[in-house]
């Protein structure tokens, strides 16, 4: 289960880097918020604000991190729209529309879900074989681009993400990185 946990955590790195860098820069926000953070208008996100969090603006982590029962299940709440899970070591659906409901999931304390949020571009990268030590050994790994679009009507769709990289090793990072901006659209 850690060993998990320690995996999902480097193939997301990529993410979390360039959300960490993005409110660095900006000088507010938070990564780890609350639901309603990022759904203010949806008061059902200001409930059980513990086990539905974001991670920036993309990702929504389902955890219940006081289930010790085996055979727990939570309810958690999506709010509308599409979502795909990204990771997670519990079944369910892959892609789901909400119109604002909850979801149950197995929930015993080291079970969680990742969903991708529509309309987002996410990097990860691919660490299932555990063949390397530190950041610096990511760096000669590809990355990929997770695109779940949003609909736009007429089987339109469009999403956006960021990536931003460096070395891992200049701290003066004025000019010293790099930044790529995705945008992906569908027509018809």
């Amino acid at each position: 289960m850690m060993r998990d946990a320690i995996r999902l955590k480097y193939s997301l790195i990529r993410y979390y880097y360039t959300s960490l860098f993005d409110l660095s820069t900006k000088g507010t926000g938070t990564f780890y918020k609350p639901l309603f953070f990022e759904f203010p208008e949806d008061f059902k996100a200001t409930q059980d604000i513990n086990n539905n969090v974001m991670l920036g603006s993309a990702l929504k982590l389902s955890l219940n991190s006081t289930a010790l029962n085996e055979t727990a299940t939570s309810t958690y709440y999506f709010p509308a729209g599409t979502w795909c899970r990204l990771a997670g070591n519990t079944k369910g659906e892959n892609c789901f529309v909400s119109k604002g409901q909850n979801r149950v999931f197995h929930s015993n304390i080291s079970d969680y879900q990742v969903h991708l949020r529509e309309g987002f571009i996410v990097p990860m990268q691919n660490t299932s074989d555990a063949n390397f030590h530190t950041t610096g050994d990511l760096q000669q790994r590809p990355v990929d681009l997770h695109v779940l679009g949003s609909m736009s009507g007429n089987a339109s769709w469009t999403a956006q993400g960021r990536y931003v990289n460096d070395d891992g090793e200049t701290l003066d990072l004025v000019s010293n990185f790099n930044s790529y901006t995705f945008y992906a659209t569908a027509t018809g």
